[in-house]
């Protein structure tokens, strides 16, 4: 029955129904207070209410019943860093990379952009590579490392790792960051 009301959660929230899909997500706890993805599930629909401290709470509960979900600590991780927690951050992030999952160049790069945050270079640049060895094409990488080389002041770096974001992101076309990047590089040029 767990299951069910978890699966209803899934639905409403691809709907757009965030308050049904948090209800069933609880319903679902209250069958099975050890349902990990469905904690898991309740933090990704509360921190798309902008509910933080319930979805960090609720990620916590997910690690909690299943150290080794992943996706629970990579999203942790990623609530953590936008609240500025960088050190919890990068410590999720390293969890989630210690899962093995099958993604983990999101990991490596999340991980990269969070030890950048806290000017943490050379581990940073270490995160990325890793990233861009597990998938060449991860574009938000290529991305990471032009931050990375801006921050050491190496233009001629950094412009090469945003070109080669943009035309990844031109592959994917993906406008948003097309145009993220495009800011990038005319920043760099001053």
């Amino acid at each position: 029955m767990a299951t069910t009301f978890n699966g209803l959660g899934l639905s409403l929230r691809r709907m757009g129904n965030l308050p049904g899909a948090v209800a069933a997500y609880e319903r679902a706890i209250a069958l099975d207070g050890r349902y990990a993805a469905a904690y898991n599930n309740l933090g990704r629909a509360l921190a798309d209410q902008n509910r933080t401290a319930e979805a960090i709470q609720a990620f916590r509960n997910a690690i909690r019943h299943d150290a080794r979900n992943s996706v629970a600590h990579s999203n942790l991780g990623s609530l953590l860093r936008a609240q500025g927690d960088y050190p919890a951050a990068a410590n999720a992030f390293r969890q989630a990379i210690a899962t093995g999952r099958e993604d983990l160049w999101i990991d490596h790069t999340n991980l990269g952009l969070t030890l950048a945050d806290q000017n943490q270079l050379a581990e940073s640049q270490t995160a990325f590579t890793k990233a861009l060895e597990l998938n060449p094409r991860f574009a938000r990488a290529h991305f990471g490392l032009g931050v990375l080389h801006t921050l050491r002041g190496d233009i001629e770096q950094a412009t090469k790792a945003y070109q080669e974001a943009l035309r990844h992101y031109e592959a994917e076309q993906d406008r948003e960051w097309i145009q993220r990047t495009q800011q990038a590089l005319r920043n760099l040029r001053g």
